[in-house]
């Protein structure tokens, strides 16, 4: 395990919040995204057998199905309003500045430091105090908690980098990091999902 510091140059943009707002959205409606889905599927299945003559066609049914489709493109708009609004926001009078200003974080071996050189902001965070680590397909999300997130974009890593930021997390902090790519255990799911319903 190399004690050198790993340093990120990067910056945050929308598409990363999107992902990021996504994951927590899912995560934390799991059950009723997956039991909406499920609806889905059954109606298309029942519409299909209503065309081919094998069961009558009722309107409740559809009325269900649409209802399920509407509350998901519902939840999935105010996904990309939410990130609009903290874009609006931090680009007005009183926001900071942050998302799309560069940035720089360093892993260090007890820690991560995280600055905004422009804006005059840093903060440093002992890895005892990580909540979680989560590897989406375009970001990586830092979880201090619910309401402290680093985003550490991937596309601001060549091939060789991604692989010392993912040896890093999962050698330094193994019982904190969870990956999209690969089959966690309940577990680590529960512990994620307790940050976003915190």
């Amino acid at each position: 395990m190399t004690s050198a510091e790993i340093t990120i140059h990067y910056e945050v943009g929308v598409r990363e919040l999107n992902q990021a707002l996504l994951y927590a959205l899912v995560v934390r409606r799991r059950r009723i995204f997956r039991l909406s889905l499920y609806v889905i599927l059954a109606v298309c299945f029942y519409i299909a057998c209503c065309y081919a003559g094998i069961v009558p066609l009722y309107p409740l049914i559809l009325f269900i199905g649409t209802l399920c489709v509407i509350w998901i493109l519902m939840q999935l708009s105010g996904v990309f309003l939410s990130v609009r609004k903290m874009v609006d926001e931090d680009s007005g009078a009183k926001g900071a500045g942050i998302i799309g200003a560069p940035s720089v974080m360093k892993l260090c071996p007890e820690s991560l430091k995280y600055s905004v050189p422009e804006k005059h902001l840093s903060n440093r965070v002992n890895l005892r105090n990580i909540a979680a680590v989560i590897e989406l397909p375009r970001v990586y999300m830092i979880y201090i908690s619910s309401a402290d997130t680093f985003l550490l974009p991937k596309r601001a890593m060549d091939s060789d980098m991604l692989t010392q930021v993912h040896d890093y997390f999962t050698k330094r902090i193994p019982e904190k990091f969870m990956s999209s790519y690969d089959a966690q255990g309940h577990a680590q799911r529960n512990m994620i999902s307790s940050l976003f319903r915190s």
